[in-house]
């Protein structure tokens, strides 16, 4: 398995032995989520399987208002990069986060918080939100059809993707500040 072959610094590998001290399993930790687990069968080959485990998804609030940028704001209401991302993404058909941001907008979104063990790991999907940007308030709700595709959704079902992004790039690739 080429995953085995590819460890970095800071991933878990545990070693388990038999009886008779022969090595019986060796298990890589890929990520919080995801374990190789390479065991010995009782023919002394080897077997492969990945192992994973399916977090606890938690439904949480959070809310802010600009004064300065966006990003500061969510900051501020606890949110990581992926989140702030993520509500600039589900938004930015209808607002310009680059040039539209004024002080006094305001955002609300529901999302999820994945949890191992009752240790908090990441953020999953923004399940519905509210941003309203110089007094015009846009509503998002994430819906998944029975294909497993989910996309956002104004609360009357049209979809938040339009013809154009406000921005001529998307808000995720503004990382210069150069025009």
């Amino acid at each position: 398995n080429k995953k085995l072959v590819k460890i970095h610094p800071g991933q878990k590998i545990s070693f388990a032995k038999s009886e008779s001290d022969t090595l019986k399993a060796i298990k890589l930790e890929v990520n919080r989520l995801e374990s190789i687990l390479v065991s010995s069968s009782d023919n002394g080959k080897y077997q492969f399987s990945k192992v994973t485990i399916e977090p606890d998804t938690h439904t949480s609030y959070a809310s802010g208002e600009i004064d300065s940028s966006l990003f500061l704001a969510a900051k501020t209401a606890g949110l990581d990069e992926s989140v702030i991302m993520g509500l600039a993404n589900i938004f930015g058909w209808d607002v310009d986060f680059s040039l539209d941001i004024r002080s006094g907008d305001k955002f609300d979104l529901v999302y999820e918080e994945l949890f191992v063990d009752g240790e908090k790991i990441g953020n999953g999907k923004i399940l519905a939100a509210h941003f309203t940007n110089k007094n015009k308030t846009y509503k998002a709700v994430l819906y998944t059809d029975k294909k497993g595709r989910s996309h956002y959704y104004t609360p009357d079902g049209h979809s938040m993707r339009k013809e154009f992004l406000r921005s001529p790039v998307e808000f995720a690739r503004i990382s210069s500040h150069f025009n």
